[in-house]
């Protein structure tokens, strides 16, 4: 696989003459093709960013990146392809050469992604959020690899936004050109998991096979039910606690949280949400169960109350909710027993049905991460249900 990485990248040039031969080709031979299908070509050049202060590593060589992307432009037949201006999903595979690779190694992730566009006359400005998993070839060692805090195993997720211009060459051939910023990390099943962060720039280029004029009607819009509703989840997740090391065959516990949630739809495309949460974390009872502290129950159960908002993709829905701790006791001499005032919930949302669409009892899964000041502390899968 590096072998590979290491030619394509290398190569670069090279390759890019060839996709834009390819592009012009399928322009040519492909005009009259009707579908909804999108192939994309793009390399990125950038560089690691040290986040923190204790960032192991002398950053001294810049990063390259390819991506190759398979999509579709969401047709409009139903009705929040068009309320959300037909936005494109789709899948990507990137690799990685990092600078100052005999540190970072290489990476291949694979994530899906949703993009927005605004179109321009003949281009567009577009938005781009993907998430999904990387494998990363170094890692930290303490013998080996210690400068390497930022990655401690080689599965990781990886989080990916851009911000970019599409310049229409013809009308399926473009030109795309983009500021990204990549996150790696294990969201603390491991430590340490300072994480990787990339700005890089990206140009490439993409050929659209879809029909521009579709033949269809377009979808009537649900009511906005601007009802209050109540969500009740309960969510289980794991973390280092930030204690490897610190408690004998134990590198991972169980973190529990019960959320009673408020939701008020503002309109078909999102809500905002007020939400109060009780919180278990066992990496803070078992230290103090290790030491015979009495209220050890207590002393490991957080509450905190947050507000955010919920973006509804059909009968998915990304939210954000940021809060802070109404009880949070603190326990010396372990410091960050007693978290940061600021803490941040970041989530995907699978409902069973519609929420527009089904305005009774409506189950869903959870996948969020909570995280202080933009740290992750844990993930965590559940299950809810509004009402």
């Amino acid at each position: 696989m590096v072998k590979i990485l290491n030619y394509i990248l290398i190569q670069q040039k090279r390759i890019l003459l060839c996709i834009l031969i390819f592009f012009v080709c399928s322009e040519i031979n492909l005009h009259a093709q009707k579908s909804d299908w999108i192939f994309e070509g793009a390399l990125n050049y950038g560089r690691i960013v040290p986040h923190r202060d204790y960032f192991n590593a002398e950053v001294t060589e810049n990063t390259q990146m390819i991506d190759l992307v398979i999509a579709k432009k969401l047709s409009g037949k139903k009705y929040w392809h068009d309320l959300l201006g037909n936005p494109i999903s789709g899948l990507a595979i990137t690799g990685t050469l990092f600078g100052d690779r005999e540190i970072f190694g290489e990476s291949i992730a694979v994530y899906p992604f949703i993009e927005f566009q605004k179109e321009i006359k003949k281009s567009a400005l577009f938005f781009r959020l993907g998430a999904g998993m990387a494998y990363i070839s170094e890692k930290y060692d303490e013998i080996e690899n210690p400068d390497n805090n930022a990655i401690s195993v080689k599965v990781n997720e990886i989080t990916r936004l851009e911000f970019g211009w599409e310049q229409y060459l013809s009308k399926k051939l473009a030109l795309k050109g983009a500021l990204s910023l990549t996150h790696f990390s294990n969201t603390n099943f491991s430590q340490p998991n300072l994480g990787n962060n990339l700005i890089m720039g990206k140009l490439g280029l993409a050929y659209k096979f879809y029909n521009e004029n579709p033949s269809y009607e377009k979808p009537i819009l649900p009511a906005v039910d601007k009802k209050i509703k109540l969500r009740f989840e309960l969510e289980y997740g794991m973390t280092t606690g930030w204690l490897s090391g610190r408690i004998p065959g134990r590198d991972l516990f169980h973190v529990g949280r019960f959320d009673v949630v408020a939701s008020k739809s503002l309109s078909l495309k999102g809500a905002v949400l007020v939400g109060l949460h009780y919180e278990f974390d066992e990496s803070i009872y078992v230290v103090l169960d290790k030491d015979d502290v009495s209220n050890s129950v207590g002393l490991t159960s957080k509450g905190f109350f947050t507000l955010g908002y919920e973006m509804f993709i059909g009968r998915t829905s990304l939210s954000l909710q940021v809060g802070t701790y109404f009880y949070n006791k603190e326990y010396e001499p372990v410091s960050f027993f007693k978290r940061d005032a600021l803490l941040e919930l970041l989530g995907v949302q699978v409902y069973l049905f519609d929420p527009h669409l089904h305005q009774k009892a409506n189950p869903y899964l959870i996948f969020r991460i909570k995280a202080h000041a933009a740290r992750a502390h844990h993930f965590a899968m559940g299950i809810g249900l509004s009402l």
